[in-house]
């Protein structure tokens, strides 16, 4: 499955005398991918644009993968000195615990069509 992760140099911020600025990146108009993750810095952080073909992915299971990334990140941020296992295993809990809450609203989500689809038969 294609997939491309992006990350965009940082924006320069030109100096108006006086003005306050700020650059604000643009997201993408398309994805070439299956799955595009963009990144570049703002605003002393990272601004992520998440494009994606919709026929392949629930947005729950992105929004799941974001959060998973910002809690590597922070997790790397927070213990500097933790080996690749601790934090992988770190990162596992989060993933177990997400991959149950995404599991029961698919779950939801499905009956509520099949229940749509039970009415709508003759």
């Amino acid at each position: 499955m294609p997939v491309l992760f992006n990350l965009d140099p940082s924006l320069a911020v030109p100096d108006f005398q006086g003005l306050t600025v700020a650059a604000m990146p643009q997201p993408p108009a398309y994805g070439r991918w299956n799955l595009t993750w963009h990144l570049s810095e703002a605003e002393g952080g990272l601004h992520l644009t998440a494009v994606y073909r919709t026929a392949l992915f629930e947005e729950e299971a992105i929004a799941a993968w974001i959060a998973e990334y910002d809690a590597l990140l922070t997790l790397m941020l927070e213990q500097s000195n933790a080996s690749v296992q601790a934090l992988n295993r770190a990162l596992d809990d989060a993933l177990i615990a997400q991959t149950q809450q995404l599991q029961r609203t698919l779950t939801v989500r499905n009956r509520q069509k099949l229940e749509v689809a039970n009415r709508r038969r003759p």
